[in-house]
């Protein structure tokens, strides 16, 4: 694809800002073309379109080919379901993918730095043999940064250009928590050499242990101390604990919506994603991300692909060569080869349910499901933040995520942290983002002083006032920003007890502290946070 100037508006949604693609394969016989110019007559390549109207138009004729009363689904493309900036790609920026195993997918396998495997000690591990190992690691590095080579560009993550190292951490016994230290050490050691921004973890420990106990807590705090930007998957089961490194204090940790693959969040419902308190009382998650109907390779080579393709090569056979197709691909795609008496019509409308049951969109790619691909669509929105502003740090990104998030009144507030993540306006935000506000907790109980400081970070809003538990609820006292650009209120010290407070911005939306990892639900589907006072 060819992108063109910014300064020009997209002929088809207007849009002024994001870069303008005009060239995307032959205009001639294209299908995107044909669209493009049937609903806009005078619309010509050179005019240009931006990438999320492109996406529109590539979804839209995807879903032609395969529409029908059992229409296959052809999931959203991340991007567009999230409406996510397209002025950036995560150019530049290097994610580390810690997983099972990893296979150099067609994807990604051109923006691979290095691929290590630590279970055995290789320093350039062999990840060009699909293995079963492999699987997991290849669909989470690939949602985060894969390009869409195989299905012409429409499944692209929204860090598409971002460069990779990938990490392998499953040996035969499985992933140890000696295993995920030693390659979050790694990716510590190998920051510079490789320029690491970001770490994504979609695997967990195997116990909940308290982050001062956990070597993968330790890691993962000294990582983000460096200037690493942590992000982890807090897993799948609602009835579960929370697990390192999930758990942990800096570490973006992300949870599940279902969109039911549809625009919009209005109508989403919470995944079954892993929610509540840590061993050391900690609310998390911080954000939720989309957790099904994700787009995801399958991995080559394996029997899965082989039926796949098979499947969608029988399934898109014009039924003029029908019977001489079948007779080549029916036993692979897992359909009976002496088939008698049955029409095209009915052979088809099988093979459609083995396709849906399989969860296949075409011979390359599946759709899946778990937090594990929520993380790295997070892990995908850092890497355009810091593109589009690289000094900003993981502290900034943290409070930036928090704050710009998308409350959704409709999901308990327990399972959602402070919403659904908002990458447009995560981006801008880190576009004017000029403070370095480094580490921020918030209050700091100065009892040597005598005084309590509330702090918050929040570079757009016009008036920040704290209230709470401490003032009945009624009174409101303005924070005064500073030129570190934080907002902070010092207030006399409290007696020993458990309170309960809240920021509220522009006089308008009541929230909960960012910088605070304590609070409790505040019985209107919202959070308090809360301190004590210790004597």
């Amino acid at each position: 694809m060819k992108s063109v100037s910014i300064d020009r508006s997209c002929p088809f949604c207007g849009t002024k800002g994001d870069p303008l693609i005009e060239k995307f394969g032959s205009d001639v016989g294209n299908p995107i073309y044909d669209l493009a110019q049937s609903l806009m007559p005078t619309w010509q390549a050179k005019d240009g379109i931006c990438g999320r109207c492109l996406d529109k138009l590539h979804l839209r004729v995807s879903r032609q080919i395969s529409s029908g009363e059992n229409e296959i689904v052809t999931p959203l493309p991340t991007a567009l379901r999230l409406n996510a900036s397209n002025k950036y790609s995560g150019k530049g920026v290097t994610i580390c993918m810690i997983d099972s195993g990893f296979y150099a997918h067609a994807d990604i396998k051109d923006r691979i730095l290095n691929s290590i495997d630590i279970p055995t000690g290789n320093r350039k591990g062999d990840f060009n043999i699909p293995h079963h190992e492999s699987w997991h690691g290849t669909m989470t590095s690939v949602v985060a940064a894969g390009n869409g080579k195989l299905s012409a560009g429409l499944y692209k993550g929204i860090a598409h250009e971002a460069d990779l190292v990938l990490v392998k951490v499953m040996n035969r016994n499985g992933i140890s928590s000696v295993n995920i230290t030693k390659a979050i050490e790694c990716a510590i050691q190998n920051q510079e050499k490789y320029q690491i921004k970001i770490i994504n973890l979609s695997i967990t420990d195997d116990w909940p242990i308290s982050h001062k106990e956990s070597s993968v807590d330790m890691a993962v705090e000294k990582a983000i101390e460096r200037g690493i930007t942590v992000v982890a998957a807090v897993g799948n089961d609602q009835s579960a604990a929370i697990k390192p490194p999930a758990n942990s204090p800096g570490v973006i940790s992300v949870g599940g919506i279902n969109d039911y693959n549809t625009l919009g969040f209005e109508e989403s419902t919470a995944y079954h994603s892993t929610f509540g308190k840590t061993i050391d009382y900690f609310s998390k998650p911080e954000l939720i991300s989309p957790s099904i109907w994700i787009p995801v390779p399958i991995l080559p080579e394996t029997d899965a692909h082989l039926q796949a393709t098979a499947l969608f090569r029988l399934y898109e056979c014009p039924g003029s060569d029908f019977w001489t197709s079948y007779k080549n691909n029916s036993q692979i795609a897992g359909l009976d080869p002496e088939v008698k008496d049955a029409s095209i019509f009915e052979i088809r409308s099988l093979m459609r349910e083995k396709i849906k049951a399989a969860k296949f969109v075409s011979g390359d790619y599946m759709h899946g499901d778990g937090t594990s691909f929520a993380a790295p669509i997070v892990s995908s929105i850092v890497a355009q933040m810091i593109e589009a502003n690289p000094d900003i740090r993981p502290s900034e990104i943290k409070s930036i995520l928090s704050n710009t998030a998308q409350f959704l009144p409709h999901i308990p507030a327990e399972r959602q942290g402070f919403g659904l993540v908002n990458p447009g306006l995560a981006v801008k935000r880190a576009e004017l983002e000029v403070h370095s506000i480094g580490e921020m907790k918030s209050p700091v109980i100065d009892y040597e002083n005598n005084r309590i400081i509330f702090i918050y970070h929040n570079d757009m809003a016009e008036k920040i006032e704290l209230t709470g538990s401490f003032f009945q609820w009624e009174k409101k006292v303005p924070l005064r920003k500073n030129k570190t650009g934080l907002w902070k209120k010092s207030i006399s010290m409290l007696p020993e007890g458990h309170y309960f407070y809240k920021f509220i911005i522009d006089e308008k939306k009541w929230t909960e502290d960012s910088g605070n990892l304590y609070k409790e639900p505040d019985g209107h589907n919202g959070f308090n946070s809360t301190f004590f006072i210790q004597r």
